[in-house]
């Protein structure tokens, strides 16, 4: 009788553990109730049966950018949801992969452009090594180890990562955007090119900078010199110096600017004058205070960050009564686009998961 009892017990164990184990070692993604009101608006209204990610809903939502693929998975290796990222696997090589394992940087009315962009191509490589490590898949490290070879192969010039490849003659271009240089992607490439790392890191990191800490855009290879826009965008301020305090350097400048015009102003504006550092836009981004939050946080500066995501908070669609509910849109003239939603994603994600906000 002992022994019955005894094999029963360990039956009940057995099955007791199995459930566990299912709940919790595939625990199913967040549901679309629980997800937050951004990703909803974006799956609501500007997504596409098959996963593909619409540019806005009005005179480009036939257009979809490769650049919305990048940030996407970014967001959905963020989230643990592996069966959207899978989704998005799927429309990355339906739509965008070329043979040659580019990816072509837009895909308009079916038609594909005809050239990448670095930081699209780096951000998605990124993101499926961080899916591989994650989730234990190695179909997404051979995809990402196959972007990789193509950035290593067609991508140099002059030893350093360019802008952009025409996708069918491999024609490069002749300039470096610094908003470009992911260091988590690039990083993951040292070992592959170790002197094209070096150099195109070395571009970033020693960029000069005016008194404001405002850095230039580009490198010219042609001239070996950089080239300030005669304004301040501050979408590509804040990647530039954000990715510079990534791989340890000094932004203090560009960080008290934006907290001094921040306290005086009580927003961000669009663009600045490059040296009086007066705003010379009156609208605001939700991008800008994205990019800033993840700036902010970077650099511990928790306070300014959580202030910034106010101000980026107080831009979004809330009222559940209205139209396009959870984005970041502009309900009157449908004006939104999804690298703002995306961006602001992906800065609440960083934001919560370091206890910030």
């Amino acid at each position: 009788m002992k022994k019955w009892i005894l094999i029963l017990a360990i039956v009940l164990l057995a099955l007791l553990g199995l459930k566990y184990y299912t709940i919790f070692a595939n625990k199913p993604p967040v549901s679309r109730e629980d997800a937050p009101l951004a990703e909803r608006f974006i799956r609501d209204h500007l997504m596409q049966d098959d996963g593909r990610i619409a540019t806005d809903l009005t005179s480009r939502k036939n257009e979809y950018l490769s650049e919305t693929v990048g940030l996407w998975m970014e967001y959905l290796v963020l989230g643990d949801d592996q069966k959207s990222f899978d989704q998005q696997v799927d429309v990355l090589k339906k739509y965008f992969l070329t043979r040659d394992g580019l990816v072509t940087w837009e895909v308009k009315n079916k038609e594909k452009a005809t050239a990448n962009a670095f930081i699209d191509d780096l951000r998605i490589m990124n993101a499926l090594y961080d899916a591989a490590e994650k989730w234990s898949d190695s179909s997404y490290l051979k995809l990402a180890q196959k972007i990789e070879n193509a950035l290593v192969d067609f991508q140099i010039n002059q030893h350093i990562f360019v802008d952009y490849v025409d996708v069918k003659t491999k024609g490069q271009g002749q300039q470096v955007t610094l908003s470009y240089l992911i260091p988590s992607a690039l990083n993951r490439m040292k070992t592959h090119d170790n002197e094209a790392y070096g150099k195109t890191r070395a571009l970033l990191i020693n960029a000069p900078n005016t008194p404001l800490g405002f850095l230039p855009k580009t490198y010219d290879l042609p001239t070996h010199s950089y080239i300030f826009e005669t304004e301040a965008n501050m979408i590509d301020q804040l990647y530039m110096s954000y990715h510079h305090a990534q791989w340890g350097g000094d932004v203090s400048k560009l960080v008290g600017f934006i907290r001094q015009t921040y306290a005086r102003e009580g927003k961000l504006f669009g663009r600045y004058d490059l040296t009086e550092g007066e705003p010379i836009v009156e609208f605001e981004a939700v991008a800008v205070y994205a990019l800033g939050i993840l700036l902010a946080i970077e650099t511990e500066e928790n306070d300014l960050a959580v202030e910034l995501y106010g101000s980026m908070k107080a831009m979004q669609q809330t009222d559940p009564n209205q139209s396009y509910y959870g984005g970041y849109i502009d309900v009157a003239s449908k004006s939104t686009h999804p690298f703002d939603n995306l961006l602001a994603l992906i800065a609440e994600r960083r934001g919560n998961d370091e206890g910030v906000f």
